[in-house]
């Protein structure tokens, strides 16, 4: 039996997809008559995300916030760690047709050439357990380092560098959980789209109907997986062009996915700078990501094996997570994104089986095993998605990239053809006795 497997992949930037969503929210007006500080957001990402739009309305997002007097944010030193006009400032709205709100209200310095300088995440962590991730600089080390805010790998560190705080991030032991960190650009600076893109820093006082203006940017990179099965059989028919149709599965045979292998350098732990949204990535603190069946990684379809006709249709791959006002429900094939830090350069193995019950044979059943690597020479690609090194199976991740594997499962099905060869004539004559 002759078996492919087919890996196309399709990714798109987040502000180019041409399925993305962008988002504008309504004017923000002052929060109070005079010079308050007031803010507005504009997100441009995919519909499917788990962090839009509407979760940041519901769920905030977190500012920190500078008074620099006269001096620019680049001349504090990390013992100025400590953010003075803003800390963790919480903003949301009520209604999503409303108003950025915060609490309490905080105004702009009136003396001349005084600065504020912006920084912004989400989702919100009410604590990064107790607020006390501080850089100290006689140390060179951080405080409670072996402290973590329960069940989602994050920790603030305040004076991370002179351009203000940084959050680390620990990728979680469970494969298929992350979290989709964002961070707050100035919308100024990505309008003109002129490098370099930075938090909204050294803001002299605005008037009264300006605003803070964030677009908040995906800091991680997301992947989502499906799976088919292509097959020529049960029934042999061919599309008009001469390809064998995507026949379903013969009914006594099925495929169980035992693992999918992301094969590379995937980061373990990384710190993401709220000035620019880049990430130091820990030295050598590098692992696989790998899917295994029976691990709680695949959703039932796959999990169940795939079989007869639904083998046809793209299945999700992972189990998923839906989202009920804000938070996250255990569920299956619903926002089954994985979410990881950016920079990862790997390649992909799919180990499967492939069981056809047989009553002939004496184990009632044949099964063979396939590993196969998006670097063997038999994977297909396709050569418009526009990825690096994708000519050698391998694959590149960057941050605010969603990528979209379909995992595509060939199998040829043994056929088998006879004839009987006639009898070839072989005349000769034999005289008995011979008669001279």
């Amino acid at each position: 039996m002759k078996k492919f497997f087919y890996l196309a992949l399709a990714a798109a930037a987040m502000a180019s997809c041409s399925s993305d969503e962008s988002i504008t929210s309504p004017e923000v007006t002052a929060e109070a008559a005079g010079d308050a500080v007031s803010f507005g957001v504009y997100s441009q990402t995919t519909r499917s995300t788990i962090e839009d739009q509407s979760t940041v309305e519901r769920g905030g997002f977190g500012v920190f916030a500078f008074s620099q007097m006269t001096e620019d944010i680049a001349s504090y030193t990390k013992q100025n760690y400590m953010p003075d006009f803003m800390y963790n400032q919480k903003v949301y709205k009520t209604d999503p047709a409303g108003d950025w709100i915060y609490a309490p209200i905080k105004y702009w310095p009136n003396n001349p050439g005084a600065k504020l300088s912006f920084y912004a995440y989400a989702p919100y962590f009410e604590k990064f357990n107790n607020d006390v991730y501080v850089y100290t600089p006689e140390s060179n080390d951080y405080s409670n380092e072996d402290s973590i805010i329960a069940g989602k790998n994050v920790r603030l560190i305040l004076g991370y560098d002179a351009m203000g705080p940084a959050i680390e991030y620990t990728r979680s032991s469970v494969a298929t959980e992350g979290v989709d960190l964002l961070w707050g650009a100035d919308k100024k600076l990505v309008t003109a789209a002129v490098p370099p893109i930075t938090a909204p820093v050294n803001y002299e006082k605005q008037k009264v109907d300006e605003k803070i203006e964030f677009t908040f940017k995906h800091a991680m990179s997301r992947l989502y997986f499906n799976v088919q099965v292509f097959s020529d059989q049960k029934d042999i028919v061919s599309v008009p062009d001469g390809t064998p149709a995507n026949n379903g599965l013969a009914e006594n045979t099925k495929i169980v996915i035992q693992k999918v292998e992301l094969i590379g350098n995937f980061a373990n732990k990384g710190t993401l700078r709220l000035y620019d949204g880049t990430w130091k990535i820990e030295k050598g603190d590098y692992s696989n990501l790998v899917f295994e069946k029976g691990m709680g990684h695949f959703s039932k379809a796959v999990e169940d094996s795939l079989k007869l006709d639904d083998a046809k249709n793209e299945i999700d791959l992972l189990v998923g997570k839906s989202l009920d006002a804000g938070t996250l429900l255990p569920e299956t094939d619903i926002n089954n994104f994985v979410m990881v830090m950016p920079g990862a350069s790997f390649y992909i193995q799919i180990t499967y089986d492939v069981i056809t019950t047989d009553p002939a044979n004496p184990k009632n059943s044949s099964k063979v095993t396939n590993v196969i690597k998006s670097t063997d020479a038999n994977v297909a690609f396709n050569p418009s998605n526009g990825f690096a090194n994708s000519e050698t199976g391998k694959y590149k991740l960057e941050a605010g990239k969603a990528y979209n594997f379909h995992l595509n499962i060939g199998m040829t099905s043994v056929k088998i053809d006879a004839e009987v060869k006639p009898w070839e004539p072989f005349n000769q004559e034999i005289a008995l006795p011979e008669n001279n």
